[in-house]
């Protein structure tokens, strides 16, 4: 399941978008590519992140690529 888009839903109302790359038994994910949407404030692109598995509401699969300039 490794290398799949994903969105992840989180609290305060984050949305990140990015290709998971590893998770740990917390559901610590780890993602590259990610793109975080928060309500008011441009969009922010990082190559690399961990949410953290306490702050994740939910996440599905998308076909979905964030592409970096």
């Amino acid at each position: 399941h490794m290398e799949k888009s994903i969105c992840v839903k989180m609290n305060c109302n984050r949305m990140v978008y990015g290709t998971l790359i590893g998770y740990d038994h917390f559901m610590n994910l780890s993602l590259r590519n990610a793109k975080i949407k928060v309500p008011n404030q441009p969009d922010i692109i990082v190559n690399s992140c961990i949410l953290r598995g306490a702050s994740i509401l939910s996440f599905e699969g998308t076909n979905i690529n964030v592409v970096t300039s």
